[in-house]
């Protein structure tokens, strides 16, 4: 095509096709030939301004008045002068050169004008960014000046407002940064929350480390972790959700105590580890069992499940026992619910007895899951459990059970406790002695000492950690490893801990261990097994059906080794190393948010 018309065919169609488009196109050009100091566009420009008697009339009054609408005829014979004065004054070639310039900025004018609007939905900000990084080379499609905007509006709109934010950071964040956050931003997609102070304090320090790389040979091997982002109202609405509205007045206190006050959002992320499909929560009462009869505890199992039966069922919410809750209590629940409802519901429940719809490992699945769990995590880092000295405090179902599994697979287990103290013994420990005393007799675990003199007793049972060992599997209650006692474990040489209790480590604990290179299994995996179980054996009520021992142990075999890879993956995915903890946590909680994504629930 003669490059000379070029410009003139580009004029002529847009004519027909965008008329918008062509006027602004002209005011373009008429700002250009202003720059250039053409005279006779200054002339046209003032013709312009006269256009309207009544306009120059209360002008020269010094009313404040808007400018009158220009008629279309009029404006039509303005545009077609100021072209035919660009081209008595410039070359074809300049002309041309800048209507394509000013096509390719229209074709990102969508993106300036979604950016400067307040208060635009997430969905919209996203659309326009995406449909823009569609188009080949399009950093050149913006001016120097539209950049600058862009960059400036989206900092003000998902970082910060504060002055000195913006002007700190606008030389660190391109077009194309906006591009990765919002890829890997979650919110409402009505929206428009921020993504809030820590993220924004995160992505500038990013962006900062990038350019610094450039030119500082020491920190080009600098690795930044990948992350997703959540706005403020996303994390709103995950609050309101989860009834968990009064959360954010605790953000500053200590992580332990918030999980000890949410237990449910704890166990919401332990469960979607598993792999199958349950939620998470709990629940419970104030009732003691202990010292109670029998007769109390049915009449209150009963009478507590008046109430509870409007709101579980096996469709609906399915409770498990948990402390203070066994087979007794289950049984005087699931009878109850029974009567109260007039229906069968085998699922309603979990932990029931083997005579009414219970499943085969259910007693054994925290405490050998604990071990699968362990097993595959050694073996993946090249270590065998095989002829391990392993210290397990506890002596009830988890901790029996660890000690059976750990014992099979080859290690020597030489220590339980329970509230009074510990016993160690340097042969190793006598099972069936334990399950004896603890299953059979009710007994204290200082009575195994009176049958294996050559065991040791001592009173206090958080010195059973000062028992040297290669493996440390923490089995009995909450908090019971502090600072103290994971120093010790590291000064003499433990090289594993599994968390078989409830967060049985303090986050101080968690520390020397991770500081330590010492592999850690946090609870929320390693100790899933038993809610694992809980679901297998839903899925027997469902199927009417039960499965031998060998078939349930190894369905629980697998997702514990499954839970294993799914937590090493994450934190290979996000440059975690060993740390287990915090890729448990990110990978359990993208589960969940990728679900009520799916589900239209944020």
């Amino acid at each position: 095509m003669d490059e000379k018309q070029e410009w003139k065919i580009i004029i002529e169609l847009l004519k027909y096709t965008d008329p918008i488009l062509i006027n602004r196109l002209g005011r373009k050009m008429m700002h250009y030939l202003y720059k250039c100091h053409i005279k006779r566009i200054e002339e046209l420009m003032k013709e312009l301004e006269a256009n309207s008697n009544s306009y120059a009339e209360k002008k020269a009054k010094n009313d404040n008045v808007p400018i009158p609408r220009i008629e279309a005829d009029f404006l039509q014979q303005m545009i077609e002068r100021i072209f035919q004065i660009a081209e008595e004054e410039l070359s074809s070639e300049r002309i041309t050169q800048m209507i394509k310039l000013w096509l390719k900025h229209e074709k990102a004018r969508y993106l300036t004008m979604t950016a400067e609007k307040r208060d635009v939905p997430l969905a919209e900000i996203t659309n326009a960014v995406f449909k823009f990084a569609s188009i080949k080379d399009s950093a050149s499609y913006l001016s120097k000046e539209e950049n600058i905007g862009i960059r400036v509006a989206f900092i003000r709109r998902f970082l910060s407002e504060d002055l000195h934010f913006i002007n700190t950071s606008k030389d660190y964040f391109m077009v194309p940064d906006f591009i990765d956050i919002l890829s890997h931003t979650i919110g409402p997609r009505r929206g428009n929350g921020k993504l809030g102070g820590k993220a924004a304090g995160f992505l500038r320090a990013r962006n900062i480390l990038r350019e610094a790389k450039k030119s500082y040979v020491s920190i080009r091997n600098l690795a930044i972790p990948k992350t997703w982002y959540l706005t403020s109202d996303g994390i709103i609405d995950f609050l309101h959700f989860n009834a968990l509205e009064e959360a954010p007045n605790i953000k500053y206190r200590k992580p332990i105590e918030i999980k000890q006050e949410y237990p449910y959002l704890e166990q919401i992320f332990k469960n979607s580890l598993t792999g199958l499909p349950i939620g998470g929560g709990k629940g419970g009462s104030d009732f003691d069992p202990k010292r109670k009869s029998d007769h109390e505890v049915r009449r209150f199992c009963q009478n507590f499940m008046l109430e509870l039966s409007r709101h579980i069922g096996q469709f609906l919410d399915t409770p498990a026992g948990d402390i203070g809750v066994g087979g007794r209590e289950i049984g005087y629940l699931y009878g109850a619910f029974k009567k109260v409802t007039n229906s069968f519901q085998a699922g309603v429940l979990t932990g029931k007895g083997l005579n009414y719809g219970g499943s085969l490992v259910r007693t054994q699945a925290t405490g050998y899951g604990l071990l699968y769990f362990m097993d595959e995590m050694l073996r993946d880092k090249g270590i065998s459990i095989k002829d391990k000295i392993i210290s397990i405090s506890g002596s009830g179902n988890v901790a029996i059970y660890a000690t059976e599994k750990a014992q099979e697979l080859g290690g020597k287990v030489i220590t339980l406790s329970d509230s009074n103290g510990y016993i160690f013994d340097p042969d190793g420990i006598k099972l069936d002695t334990v399950k004896q005393i603890k299953e059979v007799e009710r007994g204290r675990i200082k009575e195994y000492v009176d049958r294996h003199p050559k065991a040791e007793y001592h009173d206090g049972w958080e010195n059973v950690w000062s028992v040297k060992c290669d493996i440390a599997l923490p089995c009995a209650t909450q908090n019971e490893i502090d600072a103290k006692a994971a120093q010790t474990l590291v000064n003499n040489g433990v090289i594993a801990v599994g968390e078989g209790a409830n967060m049985p480590s303090s986050p101080e604990a968690i520390d020397i261990f991770l500081n330590n290179q010492v592999l850690f299994g946090p609870a929320k995996a390693a100790n899933a097994g038993g809610v694992a179980t809980s679901a297998l054996e839903m899925s027997q009520n469902s199927l009417r059906y039960s499965w031998s021992f060998e078939e349930v142990d190894q369905k629980l075999k697998h997702i514990m080794e499954t839970i294993y890879h799914t937590t090493a993956n994450t934190a290979l995915e996000y440059n975690l190393g060993n740390n287990f903890l915090k890729s448990a946590n990110i990978a359990g909680f993208i589960k969940v948010a990728d679900a009520m994504l799916a589900q239209g629930i944020i």
